[in-house]
């Protein structure tokens, strides 16, 4: 007798009914792996800074050092910002003059006095001063990079403060519930 697992079969109490192919099976896998027959969740965000003036009142000393760790990360986004301005400057300033210096002077150099005529001569220089404002904007990266690895390892030590900190405050909530309990 041949069946045909497409069509309807009527089953009686003695019979099995077939399995399911391997395709089948496959399919219904990949189909609750994809996410179609399962439901989704999506987790609580949990992005939320502490509020700083609750973390005050109840532990002043790391509200101290999340301000310190702020002023830190106010005072590097500062410090790169009027650097990198500062070098966009001179960039500008450099380009000027490459197009001041290739278009015919409608004066002469020479004909000048001896202090404005230095003045000029130094204000070509642009090569230097570019060079100069790399290294320094260089040395503040570096030395952002620096300020960044020590408020990282201070943030560290924070998260260790932070949690034993909580680890005490649960245990004098547990002995107070226990003081609370004796005395009922």
């Amino acid at each position: 007798m041949f069946f045909s697992l497409k069509a309807p079969l009527l089953v009686s109490p003695g019979r099995k009914v077939p399995r399911l192919s391997v395709n089948d099976r496959q399919k219904r896998k990949s189909m609750i792996s994809r996410g179609r027959r399962s439901s989704c969740v999506n987790p609580p965000e949990t992005t939320a800074y502490p509020d700083i003036q609750l973390l005050a009142e109840d532990c002043p000393e790391i509200a101290n050092k999340i301000e310190r760790l702020e002023s830190y990360r106010k005072s590097l986004l500062n410090e790169h910002e009027s650097s990198a301005k500062l070098v966009a400057d001179a960039k500008a300033e450099y380009e000027e003059s490459l197009r001041d210096i290739h278009q015919p002077s409608e004066f002469d150099i020479a004909d000048l006095p001896l202090n404005q005529r230095s003045v000029l001569q130094g204000s070509l220089n642009y090569e230097s001063i570019l060079q100069t404002l790399l290294q320094y904007r260089q040395m503040t990266n570096v030395l952002a990079d620096a300020f960044r690895q020590s408020a990282h390892k201070e943030a560290i030590s924070l998260d260790q403060q932070l949690r034993m900190l909580r680890i005490e405050v649960q245990a004098t909530i547990e002995r107070r519930k226990r003081a609370n309990c004796w005395e009922s």
